[in-house]
């Protein structure tokens, strides 16, 4: 019975942190698309009111706007289309061959912009032709967007507060990995530049969109492995092909 209640209270707290996490994103997302918004409505109102009022508006002027206003409609596009991507693969529940560059460009386009807000770097070493795996394309974009979604939290909690500190920067890798025939796939995300203050309190562990990892792993039949280095942390995701599966049933 005890055991019972342990798994419901730990599903339950899986769900609700997986809940905070995709509801806090969307939430940013909003915040992304209501600056063009609001960019293309003053614009569309100067125009509109110059029409009423019988201005003469200079042709240039009037260029000026509309090439203002298509700006900022392929901003709110480029915002968008990693979005609608993601959720189209968040209604499909069949396995299938799943790309790992694809999942990291993918969350990286979802993360970009805060990124680049607060100046952190990224450095994608992403090694071609890389097999495919076997799974949910949507579970493995959620673990690689809770891997720099937690490392984002932390610098805006935390690190932008401490003066002095340059802003850390993130390496992600993908390769083969020949050690372990069983997992040949290895996903590497390098953070640099971290205060040991953090560290040592393994900042990624504990945050709490962290835990959905191991469930999300156990889906896709990976593995996962955490370490701390001089100024930073590594975390490594082993994963099978898509061959291994097979073979294994």
């Amino acid at each position: 019975m005890k055991i019972r209640q342990h798994q419901s209270i730990k599903t339950s707290s899986i769900l609700q942190n997986r809940t905070q996490f995709f509801g806090g994103t969307a939430l940013r997302i909003a915040h992304e698309l209501n600056q063009p918004l609001f960019g293309i409505r003053g614009l569309a109102e100067h125009l509109l009111l110059s029409i009423k009022k019988g201005w003469d508006l200079d042709p240039g002027k009037i260029r000026d706007h509309a090439e203002e206003i298509i700006h900022q409609i392929d901003r709110i596009t480029s915002i968008l289309k990693p979005v609608q991507k993601i959720s189209k693969e968040a209604q499909t529940t069949d396995l299938s061959p799943v790309s790992v560059n694809e999942a990291i460009l993918l969350s990286i386009e979802l993360l970009k912009n805060r990124m680049n807000k607060k100046r952190i770097g990224y450095h994608l070493y992403l090694k071609e032709d890389l097999p495919l795996i076997w799974g949910h394309f949507f579970d493995l974009c959620e673990i690689f967007l809770v891997l720099q979604a937690a490392f984002l939290d932390l610098y805006e909690v935390k690190m932008e507060k401490i003066e002095g500190i340059d802003p850390p920067s993130l390496v992600i890798t993908t390769g083969l990995n020949n050690s372990d025939l069983d997992f040949p796939i290895a996903v590497t995300y390098d953070y640099q530049g971290v205060s040991n203050i953090f560290t040592e309190n393994n900042f990624i562990e504990n945050s709490p969109f962290f835990q959905t990892i191991p469930t999300l792993l156990d889906r896709l039949n990976g593995r996962m492995t955490h370490k701390k280095k001089e100024k930073g942390r590594q975390v490594i995701i082993y994963l099978p092909t898509v061959k291994l599966i097979k073979e294994a049933t």
